[in-house]
């Protein structure tokens, strides 16, 4: 089974739900139990909007010692709930990490952190890098970092924390007019916890408007669609715990293309009017059949790669199936199957990755898995 998956080009895949990182508890430690990235957003970041915004306050020792005092290991964030964007030029998130010697050495800080934001108008979604700017960015792509000696047993043990402030808007160039964002953090395989923000102020909004599917279904008698083509009624489906919302993915080898990977998700949302079709009404799946389509979602693939501080993106619009449109309130459960490795979105150096799915506000994930390259 090694051999073919090495063939494929890809050597191992974990799926898995998730919505924030934290550590177990650890009270053997005296440390205050702080179980996740939500808890340290809401009880050591909520700073108030003055101090969000004080541009005198380069540093934050105060809200280093609090978290350093909690048994939390991940990444939190915070931000002002809303932003005036007539008196406002910026958009501050505070953000918070929390790891051990180890984990800070396996996954560079530097290299792997970035920023998302996804416009809840449109589902569209946002990314950059937190600490390189464009000129290191650059850099990173085309210069491999080389990777400091292993940490000894006591540094490894070691907890290391910090507390940084940052400009969304500058980082993902936001449009700076009236808008609702849901911001979050991404560190290679983790995910922070989310921040809802209203951009207040005088302008277009973004509108939700209905998606037209894509990429479209293509009939097909083989088992997977074509490469680049993409199924939205196949046979495997990524199970959902129970609830709304839900999301899942799993990443898929291909025993014989080293060019193919097959990105599988699931999710479970409520309906709005932006979901209602517009367009085609019915097409011809992959299986040959002929589906009426209820409602399109709007979700995005993210694939980040170890040591490449921009995830990849590839956004799709996913048909759920179903007799009659759906009407907002509904309860709307989809699945889909895409060769992420399609032109004209990217391919994939060789790597450790974790893809990630955005949907409707939400990050689910992450499924990891190594690639190797052509055979």
């Amino acid at each position: 089974m090694t051999t073919n998956l090495q063939a494929a080009g890809i050597v191992a895949v974990v799926a898995l739900v998730a919505t924030a990182c934290a550590a177990a508890p650890d009270p053997a430690k005296g440390r205050r139990t702080m179980a996740t990235a939500q808890d340290v957003s809401a009880e050591i970041l909520d700073v108030g909007d003055e101090a969000f915004f004080d541009a005198a306050a380069a540093s934050f020792p105060g809200l280093e010692a609090k978290l350093a005092d909690t048994d939390f290991e991940g990444v939190a964030i915070s931000s002002p709930a809303s932003v005036p964007t007539g008196s406002r030029a910026t958009l501050p998130v505070l953000l918070a990490m929390q790891r051990r010697g180890l984990a800070a050495w396996e996954v560079s800080r530097d290299l792997n952190t970035a920023l998302f934001a996804i416009d809840r108008a449109t589902g569209r979604v946002r990314v950059g890098p937190v600490f390189l700017d464009a000129k290191a960015e650059e850099f990173s792509s085309s210069t491999p970092a080389s990777k400091p000696k292993r940490p000894d047993e006591a540094s490894a043990e070691a907890i290391v924390t910090g507390v940084r402030r940052f400009d969304a808007r500058e980082i993902l160039d936001l449009p700076w007019g009236p808008g609702r964002w849901s911001v979050g953090v991404l560190l290679f395989d983790q995910a922070s916890n989310l921040v809802d923000v209203d951009l207040e102020g005088a302008g277009p909004a973004s509108l939700a408007r209905p998606a037209l599917v894509n990429p479209r279904p293509a009939p097909t008698t083989t088992k997977l669609p074509p490469a680049g083509m993409a199924t939205y009624a196949g046979r495997r489906r990524v199970s959902l715990p129970e609830g709304s919302p839900a999301g899942a993915i799993a990443v898929d080898p291909s025993p014989t293309e080293a060019s193919r990977l097959t990105v599988h998700g699931s999710f479970r949302v409520t309906a709005s009017a932006a979901h209602v079709p517009v367009g085609v009404e019915k097409f011809a799946e992959t299986d040959g059949s002929e589906r009426s389509i209820a409602a399109v979602v709007p979700v995005t693939i993210a694939i980040a790669g170890m040591d490449s501080p921009r995830p990849l993106l590839k956004a799709l619009a996913v048909p759920v199936y179903g007799d009659a449109a759906a009407r907002p309130g509904d309860l709307l459960e989809g699945q889909f199957a895409v060769d992420a490795l399609a032109p004209p979105v990217f391919g994939l150096p060789v790597g450790r990755y974790a893809a990630w799915l955005f949907v409707e506000g939400l990050v689910f994930g992450p499924a990891t898995f190594d690639y190797v390259g052509s055979p």
